[in-house]
């Protein structure tokens, strides 16, 4: 099975139909006001509008008050929510549509948690104090081989073409998220990079 790939941090309709060609799926929009890569609804939802429809596009939300999320999700017309903060299981529950539950690993992590009820697929983060996603930093991807859960995962966290191969072999997700490393500036992505990640992917069977 081919790793699918999510690009996180989405501003631009030309780079994300770039992607498209390049064979990205998902497509992340971050609704978090205090992130370097925020979009507003109304961005989003034009960029939304003239994608691929095999495309899937994803709202970023942190501790978001549910009205308003439920609400951008309906303006904006995204396929599913990924949720970065505390959301509980009664929080989730009122999602109408299919969750991606991130969670954040620290450096000195034993164990990962059981997921909660509800999601679609879990996605794992390196750990840092301030931000939620897209600062670079990686954790130790050889802790994902003690998963057992039957809940697909994405991979985040600092993943790029000069370690993206190690990332594959070490966790075997299905899923990578890609963001910080293959940008120029925060929202604005390297193609050519990206282009690189894409083509460890093609090469690698899960």
């Amino acid at each position: 099975m081919t790793v699918q790939v999510k690009v996180c941090g989405i501003t631009s309709l030309d780079e994300a139909q770039a992607m498209e060609g390049l064979g990205v799926r998902y497509f992340g929009f971050n609704f978090f006001p205090s992130s370097k890569r925020y979009i507003t609804p109304d961005k989003a939802q034009e960029i939304i509008q003239h994608l691929s429809p095999v495309s899937i596009p994803i709202g970023l939300f942190v501790d978001e008050d549910i009205n308003t999320l439920l609400s951008i999700t309906r303006q904006t017309k995204v396929s599913m929510v990924q949720l970065h903060g505390s959301e509980s299981e009664t929080y989730i529950s009122q999602m109408l549509l299919p969750v991606i539950k991130a969670v954040a690993v620290a450096p000195d992590t034993k164990a990962l948690p059981s997921p909660v009820s509800g999601i679609r697929y879990l996605l794992f983060d390196t750990k840092t104090d301030k931000h939620f996603g897209g600062t670079g930093s990686c954790f130790n991807w050889n802790l994902l081989s003690t998963y057992k859960g039957v809940v697909p995962f994405f991979l985040a966290g600092g993943l790029g073409p000069e370690n993206l191969e190690d990332a594959l072999k070490a966790s075997k997700p299905y899923a990578v998220d890609l963001n910080s490393r293959i940008e120029i500036s925060p929202g604005k992505k390297d193609l050519k990079k990206l282009e690189q990640c894409m083509e460890i992917i093609k090469d690698f069977r899960l």
